[in-house]
């Protein structure tokens, strides 16, 4: 998702935000801010350009007097994933790995591996990412073992 070359300070923390430009277009968007400043501190800088970084890792420099609004993005936490792995009535196996019902066994098998493969721990081992998306990774692969194992069972049973 992000540029595995670029490395961040740990005196900063990053937070992910929807801009809203002047001419009404939004985007997601990532920026680095001092670990002990809010937000706010961030974006009322004396500087007259902003650094940020859109998911796909490219790095813009965004004019302050282009920027309509901006709003905060809860971004999850692997917390978050393992308190909502536990409540039933929001975990769709379905959803979790990208197929629609009744898909067949093959399908389900071949979404269940590329998720897997995005998510592995070795294969994220050299990535040297903070110990959170480890953490939230690690979640993910959970969940997309338990939606697999939950596909194949009823798949099995049918």
């Amino acid at each position: 998702m992000f540029d595995r070359n670029t490395t961040v300070s740990r005196e900063h923390r990053d937070v992910h935000v929807d801009i809203t430009r002047s001419d009404g277009s939004t985007e997601t968007v990532r920026v680095a801010i001092p670990k002990a400043a809010e937000l706010s501190d961030y974006f009322n800088r004396p500087e007259m350009f902003l650094k940020t970084e859109a998911a796909d890792g490219t790095v813009t420099f965004l004019a302050k007097s282009d920027i309509r609004a901006i709003v905060p993005r809860d971004v999850q936490t692997a917390q978050h994933l393992h308190h909502a792995g536990r409540v039933a009535e929001k975990f769709d196996p379905y959803d979790m790995l990208g197929v629609m019902r009744g898909a067949d066994q093959m399908t389900v098998h071949a979404a269940y591996q590329a998720k897997v493969k995005a998510y592995h721990p070795d294969r994220l081992a050299g990535l040297q990412l903070p110990n959170e998306m480890v953490s939230y990774a690690n979640a993910m692969l959970t969940r997309i073992n338990a939606a697999y194992a939950e596909i194949r069972s009823s798949l099995r049973a049918a």
